[in-house]
C-alpha cells in the first residue's frame, strides 16, 4: 500500500552522535533520481605522445563501481594537448572516451582536440575538454579512458597529451536514475 507524506522541513537533531543529520533506517534506500551519488577524480601529468592513425590508450582513466544498474556516470576530461606538423602543413588529432568493463572496450564518443591548417613545422597547443553521459547498466566496476589518434598519421605528424608534463583530469560522478 503507497502513503504519501507532505511536510515543508526536515530536521535532524541538533546535538548528539548524528547531530544535523536525517538518517535512513537499516536496509532502506533514499530514491531522489538525478542527484549525485559518488564522485571519483584522478589525474595523470605524464607526457605521452602518438604518431599513429589508430587509437591508442593514454594512461588517463578512472574507475567507478556504480551502485545500481540504472544509474548514469558523468564523464569529463580535461586534457593540455600540443600537435606538431613536422614536414606538414596541417594536423588533425582525436581524443575519444572510452569505457571498459573487464577486457571489454567500448567507444562512446570522440572529438577533434587539436587542429591547424597552418604552416609547416608549426606546433600548436591547446587545452580540450571531453564529456559524456553513460549509461553503463552494470553494477561492475567500470573504467573510462582516454584513447587518442592522428587524423592523418605520418612519421613527420606527432601529437602529444598532457604535453609539457601538465596534468590532465578526469571526473566521473554517478547519477542516480
Amino acid at each position: 500500500m503507497a502513503s504519501e507524506l507532505i511536510v515543508q522541513t526536515l530536521k535532524g537533531p541538533t546535538s548528539g552522535a548524528n547531530a544535523n543529520k536525517i538518517l535512513l533506517g537499516s536496509g532502506q534506500e533514499l530514491y531522489a533520481p538525478g542527484h549525485v551519488i559518488q564522485v571519483v577524480s584522478f589525474s595523470y601529468g605524464t607526457e605521452e605522445q602518438t604518431t599513429s592513425g589508430s587509437y591508442s590508450d593514454t594512461s588517463l582513466v578512472a574507475s567507478i563501481t556504480p551502485s545500481s544498474t540504472s544509474s548514469k556516470v558523468y564523464i569529463g576530461m580535461t586534457v593540455p594537448v600540443k600537435g606538431f606538423c613536422g614536414s606538414s602543413n596541417n594536423i588533425q588529432g582525436y581524443g575519444a572516451i572510452y569505457r571498459e568493463v573487464g577486457a571489454t572496450q567500448t567507444a562512446l564518443m570522440e572529438a577533434i582536440i587539436v587542429r591547424s591548417d597552418g604552416t609547416t613545422g608549426l606546433a600548436v597547443g591547446s587545452s580540450s575538454a571531453l564529456s559524456f553521459l553513460d549509461s553503463p547498466s552494470t553494477t561492475s566496476a567500470v573504467s573510462y579512458r582516454l584513447r587518442i589518434a592522428l587524423g592523418t598519421a605520418g612519421s613527420s605528424r606527432n601529437m602529444s597529451v598532457h604535453f609539457a608534463n601538465t596534468d590532465s583530469v578526469v571526473t566521473l560522478m554517478e547519477i542516480a536514475g
